[in-house]
């Protein structure tokens, strides 16, 4: 895989911390009569639970968070209108410049050009942003609707993919390494993504704007619930980072008896989870509402780190004697005492 590659994974995965807000964490054991039936059955069988038998009580999901729909659709409405816009007048100079900038980038990824090449290239889009973003308050409108035009057309273009199998110049002059970054994670089954619609809009947006380099203007940032989003899909789909990825998938194709692979396949394992611990941490800064201390705790529990399982259990139980997620988080804090 070529340089250009490994950074757009590096980018696309080590997502950015936001401004914090939103809904509040919906739980799952809302129900008061349904807890006390639980804290009762874990009073009457708790000392003679068999480890398997516990394995069987233990919910070690981890919790998503809370994305309002509601939000999402206001931003797939924005974007839809302001692709209309483009297709209606037109782009500016500067912004037609800064597209042509961006697809030769995107060309060039695909091709795995030498860095000299990457660098003259990125130089060039760097400018082209510089260009249009001097243009004063019009700039931002103008990159808003540069980005929803791409948005929709890469998205459009990545759905006949998942249909035929067949790349188009176009997928790749507006995506560059973004189809073959989800086939290495691990994120797509044959030609489709294992990414919902949500989520391919609210990643490519994300990549799109560390293209440009507007990750940082707020009138283009990602919303609250657009970033939740995104971390719903490294929470649910962990990975291990790209170069133990490589090097454990080898190890796996290498093993000659059935104990080196299962031993290689758990290290794979453990490598995600590190990998998912992380993302909950960024999570937890962006989110408030988001309960993080629970999530470390079950989280490292499944990675097998049972101080750290432990301390991230109790910090939680401190603050939450009561509430959705306390009865599980008792019965975990049990079980990893034993």
């Amino acid at each position: 895989m070529g340089r250009s590659s490994v950074q757009f994974t590096a980018m696309f995965f080590s997502p950015l911390r936001l401004r914090p807000g939103g809904p509040r964490f919906a739980g799952l054991f809302s129900s008061r009569s349904l807890r006390v039936a639980l804290a009762l059955l874990i009073a009457l069988g708790l000392a003679s639970l068999s480890s398997p038998s516990l394995a069987s009580l233990l919910d070690a999901t981890i919790p998503l968070p809370q994305v309002d729909e509601r939000v999402l659709r206001d931003a797939r409405r924005r974007d839809l209108a302001l692709a209309q816009r483009v297709r209606e007048h037109g782009l500016s100079r500067e912004a037609q410049s800064l597209d042509a900038a961006m697809r030769a980038v995107h060309r060039a990824t695909i091709a795995n050009v030498d860095d000299d090449e990457m660098g003259r290239l990125r130089g060039a889009l760097e400018a082209a942003a510089r260009d249009l973003l001097g243009q004063g308050p019009a700039s931002i409108d103008a990159l808003q609707e540069l980005r929803a035009w791409h948005v929709e057309q890469f998205l459009s273009d990545l759905g006949r993919y998942e249909a035929t199998a067949i790349g188009t110049e176009d997928l790749e002059d507006l995506g560059g390494a973004f189809v073959r970054a989800m086939r290495s994670a691990g994120w797509t089954d044959g030609a489709r993504m294992a990414l919902s619609d949500d989520e391919k809009r609210v990643a490519y947006k994300y990549v799109w704007n560390h293209d440009i380099g507007v990750q940082h203007v707020q009138t283009l940032a990602l919303t609250l619930d657009e970033m939740r989003a995104l971390y719903t899909l490294y929470l649910r789909r962990p990975i291990a980072p790209e170069a133990e990825r490589m090097y454990l998938r080898h190890r796996v194709a290498e093993a000659r008896v059935q104990a080196d692979c299962e031993r290689a396949t758990q290290a794979q394992e453990r490598a995600a989870e590190r990998w998912r611990i992380g993302k909950i941490k960024l999570l937890g800064e962006l989110d408030p509402a988001y309960p993080t201390a629970y999530a470390l705790g079950v989280a490292y529990f499944r990675e097998g780190d049972e101080a750290q399982a432990r301390a991230s259990l109790n910090a939680w139980l401190a603050r939450h004697a009561t509430g959705p997620l306390t009865m599980r988080a008792r019965l975990m804090q049990w079980a990893v005492r034993r």
